[in-house]
């Protein structure tokens, strides 16, 4: 497009009402700029909440990694409260959700230094030859910042298992009381069972990021927190969830790491 004409590239400039000889006498009629408008102040810059695909040993294909992405992103940033408008993330509670492929592994210092608004998943084989162990599963939850004791100790017992399960597609690590959370995706298990591929990884990031956002149980109701394979189309959280993940984004927004973790501490002892 080109460039904007405004009032101040006419100011001072004499219009003339049709082709009109200017008479002896006569005044050529002049029509004063119109003020600038008063600038109006930007609107305050969203936060972002980052959801971090990490597929260290390219496990995904490029291909489907961008369908993923832009896929989490629509339906994420869309998410919002049963009674709440489909904008809820970007008005209410001034979010954005971004959606990034990591193709290295962060270090033990990267995992710890993530916050309350960082989702990391790592992408990672479960029941191959060349897979990861349920130890090494408690070792990365341990750099992530994931209590042994109390409540979140209860996580590892159940992380272990979950990883060994040939039924379960994933892993995500709740919360609890703080911020520090991060959820594991079964490379493996989705290849074998999806029929179609993107839609398999999606539903399945989109469950784990549900139970990174506080959802500790399954649903009974076929939707996409059941504990039903989740490769299938066309499915959606229950209302209940939508409520469940809109507290817990607004929790995470609105505290600060440093409040947030003094509750988990004080929560896992």
């Amino acid at each position: 497009m080109g460039d904007k004409v405004t009032e101040r590239g006419v100011e001072g400039r004499v219009l003339g009402y049709g082709d009109r000889v200017v008479a002896q006498g006569d005044v050529a009629t002049q029509t004063k700029a119109a003020p600038s408008p008063a600038k109006q102040a930007p609107p305050p810059p969203l936060e972002v909440a980052r959801v971090l695909l990490i597929d260290r040993r390219g496990l995904v294909g490029d291909g489907v990694r961008k369908t993923i992405a832009v896929r989490l992103e629509r339906d994420l940033n869309l998410l919002a409260p049963v009674k709440g408008k489909s904008d809820y993330l970007r008005t209410t509670l001034k979010l954005k959700v971004e959606v990034t492929w990591l193709s290295k592994s962060p270090t033990k210092a990267e995992r710890g230094a993530f916050g309350r608004l960082d989702f990391p998943l790592y992408f990672e084989n479960a029941h191959t030859s060349d897979n990861v162990s349920k130890g090494d599963i408690a070792d990365i939850m341990r750099d992530h910042g994931i209590r042994e004791v109390g409540r979140a100790g209860q996580l590892y017992g159940e992380a272990e298992k979950g990883w060994e399960s040939t039924s379960v597609e994933g892993l995500g690590i709740p919360p609890l009381q703080g911020y520090r959370k991060v959820g594991f995706i079964k490379t493996d298990h989705i290849m074998k069972h999806a029929k179609d591929m993107e839609t398999g990884y999606v539903n399945v990031v989109k469950h784990e990021f549900g139970h990174m956002c506080s959802i500790t149980k399954h649903s009974d109701k076929g939707l996409m927190m059941s504990s039903v394979p989740l490769l299938t189309p066309n499915i959606d959280y229950a209302d209940d969830d939508k409520d469940t993940i809109a507290r817990q984004l607004q929790r995470l927004t609105i505290g600060s790491e440093q409040i947030l973790q003094r509750a988990y501490e004080q929560g896992n002892r």
